[in-house]
């Protein structure tokens, strides 16, 4: 359940795009609304609807998703705190400066602060933040941690460049589709081949390293 609703946020900020340009008398009045419950001044162009609408959608589906959390009693995630935090802060951005490409920032903010925090872990702190997630149900020998551990730095800093990228070089619709099918099959992808390389040095409990 608690990884289903990780999906909720993106499936409903894809959604919420598509359904401003079939609806778009709609889409103005959830804005306009939002703009009179902020004290912000609007309109915003026509053009920019589909992108604030998905936008501010998603912003409230996060916060769902965290009272939903919190609700079922189960804990939530460090991680998911720092993106709502983000998300906050960006959808609000884009009403306030009248310009939906700052969301387009959002994947790449998130991605590179992730790639960060690993990076400062292990050079500064000395902790393998992927060791510590997952050594109680897996157990590798220490250079694996640490490869897996800057491979995921260098995914995140690849996945946020990817998504810049694709956001300046291409139409929204397409980066909007991207961050919906793209962005999520590659990190599954890359999961899968750091799932296959682990299985080459997998360890018994209790084996020594």
């Amino acid at each position: 359940m608690k990884s289903l609703l990780d999906f909720v946020p993106l499936i409903v900020f894809f959604g919420g795009y598509y359904g401003a340009k079939q609806w778009p008398d709609l889409a103005e009045s959830f804005i306009n609304t939002l703009f009179d419950l902020l004290g912000l001044a609007g309109p915003l162009p026509a053009d920019q609807l589909d992108m604030a609408c998905a936008t501010q959608l998603a912003m409230l589906a996060t916060f769902v998703q965290v009272g939903l959390l919190i609700a079922m009693r189960h804990k939530v995630d460090k991680i998911l705190w720092i993106t709502l935090v983000i998300v906050v802060v960006m959808s609000i951005a884009t009403l306030i400066f009248h310009d939906p490409a700052i969301i387009k920032w959002r994947s790449t903010v998130l991605d590179w602060l992730f790639g960060l925090i690993l990076l400062g872990g292990e050079v500064l702190l000395g902790k393998n933040f992927i060791r510590s997630m997952l050594e109680a149900q897996i157990e590798l020998p220490d250079r694996v941690w640490r490869q897996l551990n800057f491979s995921w730095i260098a995914y995140f800093a690849l996945s946020g460049v990817l998504n810049l990228f694709v956001a300046a070089r291409f139409s929204e619709e397409i980066w909007v589709n991207f961050n919906m099918f793209g962005g999520p099959a590659l990190t599954v992808l890359f999961m899968l081949g750091q799932g296959f390389y682990m299985a080459r040095f997998l360890e018994a409990p209790g084996e020594p390293r």
